[in-house]
C-alpha cells in the first residue's frame, strides 16, 4: 500500500487559559520588616510571570498576548523561581541582617548578627488578585503561601499556553510541514510543566511522582530543607487554599500533571511517524499508553471538572483508535494475505473507534479520512487478490511509556533576605521634629502668619 500521507497524530495541546493577575508594587504594601531589596525584586519578577492584566473579562488586555512572541523558556523559568524563592522568605527563612558593633567593642558581639523577627505566612497578601481558571472568578492570596500555589498554577499555565501555540504552528503548517526546533521545545515544556504541577501538589502536602535532588552540595540541601519546611505550612494552609476551584482536592492539579506528560508522548509519536523508518508496532504501544493515561486520568477527576473530563474523554477515544491504526499499517507492512486482512480488520475497528466522537471534529477530521483511504485500499486489495475471510481484530497491544516529568525543585529562600532591613525610625527620622528650623512656616507675607 503507497502511502503518500502518513497519519500523524492531532496532538493538540490543552489550555485551561491564563491565570491572571493585577500588577502588584510590593514598595507600597504593609509586609512588615522586609529588606527594600526584597520588596523591589518581588515586583520585578511578578511582572515577568507573564500573566498580568487590567481586566480578566478580556483576555485581549491579557500581557501574555502582547510578549509571548519574545518568549524564552529558560530565562522565563529562572525568573519565575526567583520569584519564588522570594515568596519562601516569607514562609521559612530567618534573615540577618548586618550586626551593629557594641559600644564595649566586644568583638564576639559584633560579629553575631541581629536577626530579625521572621514574617509569618499569615502576613496578608491579599493585594494580590487573581483569577481562579476553573471557576472564571476572582480571587485574592490570604498570605504568602497561597500567594506561592497561585504562582505555581499561573505558570503552568503559561507554559501550556506557550506548547499549544508551538503545536498549533506544527499541525496549521502546509502538509502537516515537520518543524524540529518547535517539537523540542513544546516536548521540553510539557515535561517541565508536568513537574511544576508536581511540584504543586507536593506544595499542597499532597504526593510527588518526582523528588528534588539529593546530592550533597549546598544547593541541594537547601531545596530539601525548604521542601521539609513546606509540610507544617501544607498542614496549616493547604486546607483553606483548598476552597479555591483550581485547587480543590488536588484533582484538577493532579489531571493537569497526568495531561502533561500524556501531551509530551503524542509529541514522541508525531516525532516517530516522521521517520523515514517507522516501528509502527512501538507507535502503536505509545497510544495505547496516552489513552491508559487519559482514561485513568479521566476516572480521577470529580464531574464537577467538566472541561477536562470532556478533554480526557477525547483523548482517550482518539488514541485508542490510533493504536488500532498503527498496528493494522504493522500488519499491512508484511505484504501477505493474512497481514492484508488482519489489516482490515485493525482499520475498521479504529473507524469505529473514532465514530463515537462527537466533539472536535475538524481536529480530527484528517485522522478520518486517512483511516478511511487505508481501509478503501486494504479492502480492494483483498477482493481483487487474497479473497480471505476477515478476522477478529487482535488483542490490544501492551503500553509503553516513554515519558517521565522533569522535577521543578521549591526554591530555597533568596540571598536577598539576608540584606539589611531597613531602620524601623527611617520615616520618623526623616520628617523635621515640630519647631525645628527645617519645619516649613506659613508665608510670612501671609496674614495667617503668626507674629
Amino acid at each position: 500500500m503507497t502511502t503518500p500521507e502518513v497519519l500523524k497524530p492531532a496532538c493538540v495541546v490543552l489550555t485551561p487559559g491564563i491565570k491572571a493577575t493585577k500588577h502588584v508594587v510590593f514598595g507600597s504594601q504593609k509586609l512588615g520588616p522586609v529588606p527594600t531589596a526584597v520588596l523591589d525584586a518581588l515586583t520585578t519578577t511578578r511582572a515577568k510571570l507573564l500573566c498580568e492584566c487590567k481586566d480578566f473579562a478580556k483576555p485581549a488586555q491579557y500581557q501574555w498576548e502582547k510578549e509571548k512572541a519574545q518568549f524564552q523558556l529558560d530565562a522565563y523559568m529562572e525568573n519565575a523561581s526567583q520569584y519564588l524563592s522570594l515568596l519562601q522568605g516569607f514562609l521559612n527563612a530567618a534573615r540577618a541582617p548586618a550586626a551593629t558593633p557594641s559600644d564595649d567593642n566586644d568583638e564576639a558581639a559584633a560579629s553575631k548578627p541581629v536577626v530579625a523577627e521572621k514574617p509569618a505566612p499569615a502576613v496578608s497578601f491579599a493585594f494580590c488578585e487573581w483569577l481562579d481558571v476553573t471557576a472564571k472568578s476572582s480571587v485574592h492570596s490570604l498570605n504568602a503561601y497561597h500567594e506561592y500555589a497561585h504562582t505555581l498554577y499561573a505558570v503552568g499555565t503559561v507554559l501550556l499556553q506557550r506548547a499549544s501555540d508551538l503545536t498549533t504552528a506544527m499541525l496549521a503548517s502546509r502538509d502537516f510541514e515537520f518543524d524540529e526546533p518547535k517539537l523540542k521545545e513544546a516536548y521540553q515544556i510539557l515535561l517541565r510543566t508536568s513537574g511544576l504541577f508536581d511540584a504543586a501538589l507536593g506544595f499542597l502536602g499532597q504526593s510527588r511522582q518526582t523528588t528534588a535532588s539529593t546530592g550533597a552540595d549546598d544547593a541541594a540541601m537547601a531545596a530539601w530543607r525548604a521542601e521539609q519546611a513546606q509540610a507544617d505550612n501544607a498542614a496549616t494552609y493547604a486546607p483553606e487554599l483548598s476552597r479555591i476551584k483550581d485547587f480543590e482536592g488536588g484533582s484538577g492539579l493532579s489531571a493537569l500533571r497526568a495531561i502533561a506528560l500524556a501531551q509530551a508522548q503524542e509529541l514522541v509519536v508525531l516525532r516517530g511517524v516522521t521517520r523515514e523508518t517507522v516501528d509502527w508496532v512501538l507507535m502503536g504501544k505509545l497510544c495505547v499508553d496516552i489513552a491508559s493515561r487519559y482514561k485513568d486520568t479521566l476516572a480521577s477527576l470529580p464531574p464537577s471538572q467538566v472541561k477536562l473530563r470532556g478533554w480526557c474523554d477525547f483523548k482517550t477515544i482518539y488514541y485508542t483508535a490510533l493504536g488500532l491504526y498503527y498496528q493494522g499499517v504493522a500488519e499491512w507492512n508484511k505484504k501477505d494475505a493474512p497481514g492484508c486482512v488482519q489489516a482490515i480488520a485493525q482499520f475498521q475497528q479504529a473507524k469505529e473507534q473514532l465514530a463515537r466522537l462527537s466533539t472536535f471534529a475538524a481536529e480530527t477530521q484528517r485522522t478520518r479520512d486517512i483511516i478511511q483511504r487505508d481501509l478503501d485500499i486494504a479492502a480492494a486489495r483483498n477482493s481483487s487478490v487474497y479473497f480471505e475471510t476477515i478476522p477478529a481484530p487482535l488483542p490490544a497491544l501492551p503500553p509503553t511509556g516513554l515519558v517521565q516529568p522533569q522535577a521543578f525543585v521549591n526554591p530555597p529562600a533568596h540571598a536577598l533576605w539576608k540584606e539589611p532591613l531597613p531602620p524601623a525610625n527611617a520615616t520618623s527620622a526623616a520628617a523635621p521634629t515640630r519647631g525645628s528650623p527645617d519645619m516649613p512656616h506659613p508665608d510670612p507675607g501671609c496674614a495667617c502668619a503668626i507674629m
